[in-house]
């Protein structure tokens, strides 16, 4: 297992969720309305698959994310792939905007850009909105193509996107679609993303935050007995679930879960929900990690003994540094595990995470996922509450107590 690359990603997150302030700059970030294409991009029927389809999702890989994403490498090919994310919101009819970002490293002033796109529920604007995000970085590390780090949760993101545009009723919830950059430095995307949009132009204005879908690593399905290994501080922090893997051989033929006890559970439910009405539910597992932090204000102690469940950006919503809203934001993560399953123990942040790993295998089962978020956001949305039926009142005379010699 690439050990070095974990513990550095690790110690990246922990330290940027510590020093957020720091982290970034003073400056507020330039939020870009793009402009919809001249060329009015029509769903017709027969042109497109309505429903997630797998050659669509190869497609996307292939075209737009068979090469890095890092400036290091090389900043055109970054700025292609984001373009590419801009000009698909923008076919999906979702509203579209960057958010340009600078943030700091020791000194080193770095700029990263965000891609937002909405989609407006029924509420939009009046009082009752609410809103739910679905989330994916698409920065990768210079030494990788990424295609399961992180192609792979943008492509379902695009994927539930371009399905949900041959929706015509709306949404009761408004969707925000983000994917961040600069993830793999520290989170510095999803932190900008909070303070500087979220927080002051969503949720400080009123609309109701309903929570976070975060998709990092949601490619890789492994049958194989031993396929499956734990970090440290899940062993030790979960041991109900070092059981749960044995008694599956060590299989990675599920999807993880990583949430807070009693603060994400409406979304792990909605989830469990919808994936339960699937009928591949028993070949694709979903399994809840619980991470045992507190909901807000982690010490540093917390962070450094439990720091793999912060390695993705949900844990930018569990612990923002915003002092003016002091309330935590819902946020889960999917994943396969990333670097703890099959080839990823040697792929993690490698060359090897390439285009090799578009097996019909690993498509099938990022299909499913996609299907079953799409399922969440249309039948089975977190904080939905049932209408209750409404029956006649009658009055019933009281019942008479029987004497008793």
């Amino acid at each position: 297992m690439v050990f070095r690359e974990v513990e550095a990603h690790n110690n990246k997150t922990i330290e940027s969720l510590l020093n957020q302030q720091r982290v970034m700059k003073k400056e507020e970030s330039i939020i870009r309305r793009m402009l919809p294409n001249k060329a009015k991009i029509s769903a017709k029927k027969g042109r497109e698959p309505e429903t997630v389809d797998l050659a669509t999702i190869n497609e996307t890989f292939v075209n737009i994310f068979s090469f890095p994403r890092n400036s290091d490498f090389n900043s055109k090919l970054k700025e292609k792939a984001r373009n590419a994310i801009v000009k698909k919101f923008q076919d999906f009819n979702l509203q579209t905007f960057t958010q340009e970002f600078k943030s700091s490293s020791y000194g080193d002033v770095i700029k990263g850009v965000n891609v937002i796109g909405i989609r407006e529920g029924l509420h939009r604007g009046k009082v009752g909105d609410e809103i739910l995000l679905i989330g994916a970085h698409y920065d990768t590390v210079s030494t990788s193509t990424g295609i399961d780090d992180n192609a792979s949760g943008v492509v379902a993101m695009l994927e539930i996107a371009r399905v949900l545009r041959f929706r015509k009723k709306p949404l009761n919830h408004t969707i925000l679609f983000v994917a961040f950059d600069l993830e793999e430095l520290g989170l510095w995307g999803s932190i900008a993303f909070i303070r500087e949009y979220l927080l002051p132009k969503e949720i400080q204005r009123g609309v109701k935050f309903i929570g976070s879908y975060i998709l990092d690593m949601v490619l890789n399905y492994d049958t194989s007995v031993n396929s499956q290994t734990l970090p440290n501080d899940f062993v030790l922090a979960i041991p109900g679930i070092t059981t749960k893997l044995k008694s599956n051989k060590n299989r990675g033929d599920f999807i993880s879960v990583w949430t807070r006890k009693n603060v994400d559970t409406p979304l792990f439910t909605a989830l469990s929900n919808a994936w339960t009405q699937s009928n591949k539910s028993s070949k694709y597992k979903l399994i809840e990690f619980r991470a045992p932090l507190p909901s807000k204000n982690p010490s540093p102690n917390d962070l450094y003994r439990y720091g793999t469940f912060t390695r993705s950006d949900h844990a930018s919503f569990w612990y923002h540094d915003v002092h003016s809203y002091a309330d935590t934001l819902r946020a889960v993560l999917l994943t396969d595990m990333g670097p703890w399953r099959g080839v990823n123990m040697r792929c993690y942040h490698n060359w090897c995470d390439d285009k090799r790993r578009l097996t019909k295998q690993n498509l099938d089962f990022l299909k499913h996922t996609i299907q079953v978020m799409l399922t969440v956001l249309t039948d089975y949305p977190p904080n939905s509450i049932p209408k209750r039926r409404t029956t006649k009142r009658t009055t019933k005379k009281p019942l008479r107590r029987r004497r008793i010699d």
